[in-house]
């Protein structure tokens, strides 16, 4: 868990947003940006966060090893 993990907000959020090259409405919104100094791409390439609604989504990507493909938020 990110609480357990004490993982920085920045890992997953960027303050600043996004803009649309980098996704939309359902591929990274709620300022969704990953630190690509902690998270990295699938074993299959995916990389990304899908929103499911309010304070749902899933995240799709590697961080510290461990595989979210895909990662139900909340857990």
């Amino acid at each position: 868990h990110v609480v357990d993990q004490k993982t920085p907000c920045s890992a997953c959020h960027d303050p600043h947003g996004i803009n649309a090259v980098q996704g939309n409405t359902l591929n990274n919104s709620h300022l969704i940006n990953f630190d690509l100094s902690i998270v990295q791409t699938t074993y299959t390439g995916q990389f990304g966060y899908r929103s499911l609604g309010r304070s749902r989504g899933q995240c799709y990507l590697m961080c510290h090893g461990k595989l979210h493909d895909p990662l139900d938020y909340p857990e």
